[in-house]
């Protein structure tokens, strides 16, 4: 059996392919590869989840992002005033965060670590989000507990992993698979979408068809990975309506792929 790839192959794979790089044509930290992928991150997520954020009710508060990627949460916290950090395992992402706080002549604190070793003080901080990152990661049950531990009691957070879906059922996930390989084959630095075999491949190759890890949580596996904490909210969001249509779609066709196939799970939790 195959020995799972350690931290060290996530990390050398996200120093070589920063978030946005597989389909963002621009020089990576240039305002135009920003205004590109603020563009795709808005028509995927953004219009539809932005409220489980409330990016402008943290003022003055310690915002941690974990796997701050380029920054774009990083720079929307800052933008409503918290006091920011944003962390990632790789320097590649530090560095485009920089560019990009620069850019929007915003401020935040920047710093290289694992999500599985945060380098904070228990309670350290007043809220804690990651987006789309920790199910990355070779533990990501650590990484959930780690989150968590940083975060003041009374406080919360919110987390975002790859959903288990109906559509990944062993009933059901023949049908997705044909589809997929039939639709987005053609995925622009996805292209082995083409023969992907199972769920698992599914998840992982969204990222790149190099990504070591990728995992999808149904909702009570990722609420087990939340002990000692209230949930408060859950939301399934972002559905890439640019891989199947040439033109966004009518809105009421997004808001529908975006409730009902969102490939993330959204948690919003008070730490108890």
């Amino acid at each position: 059996m195959d020995r799972e790839p350690d931290i060290g192959a996530v990390r050398a794979y996200w120093e070589s392919r920063p978030l946005g790089s597989l389909e963002v044509a621009a020089e990576p930290g240039t305002p135009a590869f920003f205004e590109y992928f603020n563009r795709i991150r808005e028509q995927d997520e953004g219009l539809f989840a932005r409220s489980i954020y409330e990016f402008d009710r943290h003022a003055g508060q310690r915002v941690l992002d974990i796997g701050c990627g380029n920054g774009w949460l990083v720079e929307n916290f800052a933008r409503g005033a918290a006091r920011t950090t944003g962390i990632d395992l790789t320097r590649a992402a530090v560095k485009l965060t920089r560019s990009r706080l620069q850019l929007s002549e915003l401020s935040a604190t920047l710093l290289v670590g694992n999500a599985e070793r945060l380098p904070f003080d228990d309670e350290s901080f007043d809220f804690v989000t990651s987006s789309g990152v920790l199910h990355h990661t070779p533990n990501t049950e650590q990484a959930m507990a780690e989150a968590v531990r940083v975060i003041r009691r009374g406080s919360g957070g919110m987390i975002a992993l790859y959903y288990r879906h109906f559509l990944l059922k062993p009933s059901i996930w023949p049908i997705t698979r044909f589809f997929v390989r039939l639709l987005f084959a053609a995925v622009p630095g996805r292209n082995d979408f083409g023969k992907v075999a199972s769920p698992e491949d599914l998840v992982r190759l969204y990222d790149g068809n190099e990504n070591p890890i990728g995992r999808a949580y149904d909702r009570r596996a990722f609420l087990n990975m939340l002990p000692g904490c209230r949930v408060d909210r859950v939301e399934l969001h972002f559905f890439p309506t640019r891989f199947l249509f040439r033109s966004p779609p009518p809105m009421w066709v997004r808001r529908l792929l975006d409730r009902w196939l969102g490939l993330l799970i959204y948690v919003r939790f008070t730490k108890l």
